[in-house]
């Protein structure tokens, strides 16, 4: 009705052809003062509309109160057509919504309200692939704000992404982490798959809000028997992205993801499946050993004995009850305290005994031979057949900086051997968490009182 097409009419007529210092504010009728407050999108229902001519304009400040005058427009159903060229599925020659974006996209500078425009228009598929386009060919700001409307936002941009090139997936993946993170992760290069669930996985996870880390890239990519094939893939990118997954499987940051990156980009190529596995073997030890730098420092040893030894019952035991049946079950011996030497290259005990090694499946600190434990003179240990394990001990990190693990002796008791820090409590870096004794008991001997028995310094 003419009462409020006229005020409406009137606004955009002063908020385009206004004096340059008339505040924009002031331009648009409002809700006070006899005005009417816009409550849905003006129409523009036609490519031949004025506002192309403006969007279009040669005068800069025309089109800069064209652009400004966009955010109050949406388009209607009559607006568009089909198979769009380009960008934009879903519309013919001359859509509005593909003219709209590829002005706005063409300058120099995005026009800042070209976001807020396809944000706000009712056919939410067509706007979304717009505003892929927008993350992929919009200047900083523009994709920062395309990046930011689509993240979180529940809507669908799967098959947009997948409708992509391989670089241009990669791009899009590169730019959201630059635009909402500050940097690109080099794990992006797996989104130039064209098979398997990493792009739809992708579009998932930004339009619920997450930026996911580059070890959820390598589980949703099938982890390390998926991945190792795809260091050598003839696609460059794919195959370093192979790598910067499995690096951060081994607990690799971005830092360590790139140099290995650089470490076996060269060699890929011309590796057999067998010398690719045993060369990712030894990549993954250096990575362990390297994050164990962390681990350095003073540990309190202590051995856990559980079970009975079945050949040192001549005869059966009375019955015990309480405490004393708890101490039958499990005996604790704090060996002593000793430093452990990791200085990203190897790992050793300054007293030189046990041997120590990194494995090459886990992180873990390895006593090669848990026998060697017997050399420290310690009468709990001389009574236990440690020199009949055949199997290294593996001490897995656990809370509070402890590292913890055991092996079955012959006996049919489990020995286990937690190293527990002295004054700190500093996992080493990635380290999974574990339980263990609380907090509060760290600076204290495990079975009680001062330490007496040091042979380890």
């Amino acid at each position: 009705p003419a009462p409020v097409v006229g005020p409406l009419a009137a606004g955009l007529r002063r908020l385009i052809f206004a004096r340059p210092d008339q505040a924009a504010e002031e331009a648009l009728p409002h809700s006070g003062g006899g005005g009417v407050m816009l409550t849905a999108g003006l129409p523009l229902d036609s490519a031949n509309h004025a506002m192309f001519r403006l969007l279009n304009a040669g005068d800069p400040e025309l089109r800069r109160r064209g652009w400004l005058a966009l955010r109050h427009f949406e388009l209607t159903d009559q607006a568009g057509g089909r198979g769009i060229p380009g960008a934009v599925p879903g519309a013919g020659e001359g859509d509005p919504l593909t003219m709209i974006v590829d002005a706005g996209l063409g300058r120099p500078e995005t026009p800042g309200s070209l976001v807020p425009f396809l944000l706000r228009q009712p056919d939410t598929d067509r706007a979304d692939a717009a505003l892929v386009q927008v993350v992929l060919r919009g200047d900083v700001a523009a994709s920062r704000r395309a990046a930011r409307g689509l993240r979180g936002s529940e809507r669908r941009i799967d098959d947009d992404l997948t409708a992509l090139s391989a670089d241009d997936r990669q791009r899009f993946a590169d730019r959201v982490y630059d635009r909402l993170a500050g940097s690109p992760e080099p794990v992006t290069g797996l989104m130039r798959q064209d098979r398997g669930s990493v792009v739809g996985w992708f579009a998932s996870q930004v339009v619920s809000g997450e930026l996911p880390p580059a070890a959820a890239w390598a589980e949703t990519a099938g982890g390390e028997p998926r991945l190792l094939p795809l260091v050598m893939h003839s696609d460059e990118g794919l195959a370093f992205g192979a790598i910067a997954a499995l690096t951060a499987l081994a607990g690799g940051d971005r830092e360590l993801q790139l140099e290995i990156i650089d470490r076996l980009k060269d060699d890929r190529t011309t590796a057999t499946t067998t010398g690719l596995a045993d060369a990712w073997a030894d990549v993954k030890r250096d990575i362990y050993t390297a994050r164990l730098a962390d681990a350095a420092g003073e540990y309190r040893l202590v051995a856990v004995v559980r079970g009975i030894d079945p050949t040192a019952l001549l005869v059966p035991p009375p019955p015990i009850e309480g405490d004393a049946a708890s101490t039958l079950r499990e005996e604790r011996t704090v060996l002593g305290v000793t430093s452990l030497d990791a200085d990203g290259r190897s790992i050793s005990l300054r007293s030189g005994a046990p041997t120590l090694s990194v494995p090459d499946d886990r992180l873990a600190i390895r006593i090669t031979q848990p026998g060697e434990l017997k050399q420290f003179g310690i009468a709990e240990l001389e009574e236990l057949p440690l020199e009949d394990v055949n199997d290294p001990l593996d001490l897995l990190p656990q809370d509070g900086g402890v590292w913890r693990g055991s092996v079955v002796l012959a006996t049919g008791q489990t020995f286990e051997l937690l190293m527990e820090p002295m004054g700190r409590a500093t996992p080493a870096r990635g380290a999974s968490s574990g339980g263990t004794a609380a907090d509060g008991d760290r600076d204290r001997p495990t079975s009680g009182g001062e330490i007496e028995r040091d042979p380890f310094r």
